[in-house]
Protein backbone atom coordinates (compact mmCIF):
# COMPACT_ATOMS: atom_id res chain seq x y z
CA UNK A 1 0.00 0.00 0.00
CA UNK A 2 3.04 2.35 0.21
CA UNK A 3 2.76 2.80 -3.68
CA UNK A 4 -0.72 4.40 -2.78
CA UNK A 5 1.03 6.78 -0.93
CA UNK A 6 3.65 7.97 -3.36
CA UNK A 7 0.45 8.05 -5.64
CA UNK A 8 -1.58 10.49 -3.63
CA UNK A 9 1.89 12.54 -2.75
CA UNK A 10 2.89 12.95 -6.51
CA UNK A 11 -0.67 13.53 -7.88
CA UNK A 12 -0.90 15.98 -5.19
CA UNK A 13 2.05 17.40 -5.86
CA UNK A 14 1.92 17.23 -10.05
CA UNK A 15 -1.57 18.76 -10.48
CA UNK A 16 -1.68 21.29 -7.17
CA UNK A 17 -4.67 19.44 -5.72
CA UNK A 18 -5.72 19.57 -1.34
CA UNK A 19 -4.47 16.42 -0.64
CA UNK A 20 -8.11 15.57 1.19
CA UNK A 21 -10.03 15.21 -2.48
CA UNK A 22 -7.78 11.72 -2.51
CA UNK A 23 -9.07 8.57 -1.51
CA UNK A 24 -7.29 4.98 -1.34
CA UNK A 25 -9.47 1.97 -1.53
CA UNK A 26 -8.83 -1.42 -1.64
CA UNK A 27 -9.96 -3.58 -4.89
CA UNK A 28 -9.43 -7.13 -5.24
CA UNK A 29 -9.97 -7.33 -9.19
CA UNK A 30 -7.02 -4.65 -10.03
CA UNK A 31 -8.99 -3.06 -13.13
CA UNK A 32 -10.32 -0.14 -11.98
CA UNK A 33 -7.11 2.41 -11.53
CA UNK A 34 -8.73 5.26 -10.75
CA UNK A 35 -12.18 6.96 -10.22
CA UNK A 36 -12.35 11.01 -11.28
CA UNK A 37 -15.49 12.81 -10.16
CA UNK A 38 -16.09 16.22 -11.86
CA UNK A 39 -17.65 19.39 -10.94
CA UNK A 40 -20.12 18.56 -13.63
CA UNK A 41 -21.61 15.64 -11.99
CA UNK A 42 -19.67 13.06 -14.25
CA UNK A 43 -17.59 10.56 -12.98
CA UNK A 44 -15.06 8.19 -14.96
CA UNK A 45 -13.43 5.34 -13.83
CA UNK A 46 -9.99 4.27 -15.61
CA UNK A 47 -9.79 0.91 -16.41
CA UNK A 48 -7.49 -1.92 -18.36
CA UNK A 49 -5.74 -4.81 -17.39
CA UNK A 50 -3.79 -5.54 -14.14
CA UNK A 51 -0.65 -4.99 -16.46
CA UNK A 52 1.74 -2.14 -15.74
CA UNK A 53 2.83 -2.54 -19.51
CA UNK A 54 -0.29 -0.37 -20.24
CA UNK A 55 0.14 3.12 -18.54
CA UNK A 56 3.88 2.96 -19.19
CA UNK A 57 3.35 2.06 -22.84
CA UNK A 58 1.00 5.56 -22.67
CA UNK A 59 3.29 7.64 -21.12
CA UNK A 60 6.09 6.46 -23.56
CA UNK A 61 3.99 7.01 -26.96
CA UNK A 62 1.42 9.60 -25.44
CA UNK A 63 0.74 11.24 -28.75
CA UNK A 64 2.40 8.52 -31.55
CA UNK A 65 -0.72 7.19 -32.47
CA UNK A 66 0.86 3.52 -31.72
CA UNK A 67 -1.54 0.35 -30.14
CA UNK A 68 -1.44 -1.89 -27.92
CA UNK A 69 -2.68 -5.32 -27.58
CA UNK A 70 -4.27 -6.02 -24.10
CA UNK A 71 -6.78 -8.72 -23.07
CA UNK A 72 -10.44 -7.99 -23.81
CA UNK A 73 -12.58 -7.17 -20.60
CA UNK A 74 -15.93 -8.04 -20.83
CA UNK A 75 -19.18 -7.37 -19.00
CA UNK A 76 -18.98 -10.58 -16.84
CA UNK A 77 -15.34 -8.63 -15.10
CA UNK A 78 -17.29 -5.70 -15.10
CA UNK A 79 -20.39 -6.73 -13.67
CA UNK A 80 -18.41 -7.45 -10.35
CA UNK A 81 -16.03 -4.90 -9.90
CA UNK A 82 -15.60 -4.40 -5.41
CA UNK A 83 -14.20 -1.89 -3.69
CA UNK A 84 -13.34 -1.91 0.21
CA UNK A 85 -12.45 1.22 2.69
CA UNK A 86 -8.56 -0.10 4.26
CA UNK A 87 -8.02 -1.46 6.99
CA UNK A 88 -5.22 0.94 8.72
CA UNK A 89 -4.49 -2.14 11.33
CA UNK A 90 -3.81 -3.73 8.02
CA UNK A 91 -2.28 -1.17 6.05
CA UNK A 92 -0.51 1.14 8.31
CA UNK A 93 1.33 3.23 6.07
CA UNK A 94 -1.73 5.06 4.48
CA UNK A 95 -1.53 6.61 7.91
CA UNK A 96 1.54 8.45 6.87
CA UNK A 97 -0.99 11.09 4.69
CA UNK A 98 -2.02 12.70 7.41
CA UNK A 99 1.52 14.09 8.24
CA UNK A 100 1.46 15.48 4.60
CA UNK A 101 -0.02 18.98 4.23
CA UNK A 102 -3.57 19.04 2.69
CA UNK A 103 -2.55 21.94 0.32
CA UNK A 104 1.23 22.84 -0.82
CA UNK A 105 2.33 25.96 -2.45
CA UNK A 106 4.00 25.29 -4.99
CA UNK A 107 5.45 29.12 -5.21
Amino acid sequence: MMNKVFEVIEAQRIFNLDRSIFKIYIHPQSLVHAILKFDNGLTKLLIHDTDMKIPIFNSIYDNLNKKIHSKKLGITELNNLTFKKIDLKKFPSISILKYIPKKISLF
